[in-house]
């Protein structure tokens, strides 16, 4: 049988799909050396690399 509920196909909040355009802002911190690295993508993450109340995420804490 056919699934055609639209709530399965909705993307959720914590994942993004498709292709984006970004920087590398780290790519020597993966433990597992399985060629992983920290990315802030253009239009998703602020450009700004000091937190503040409004915007802005550190290397650090990019996903």
């Amino acid at each position: 049988m056919i699934k055609n509920n639209p709530r399965e196909f909705q993307q959720t909040d914590d994942k993004l799909y498709g292709i984006y355009r970004g920087v590398v802002e780290d790519n020597s911190s993966d433990p597992e050396k399985r060629g992983r690295c920290k990315v802030r993508i253009f239009g998703v993450h602020s450009p700004n690399k000091i937190e503040t109340e409004s915007d802005g995420i550190p290397t650090d804490q990019l996903p």
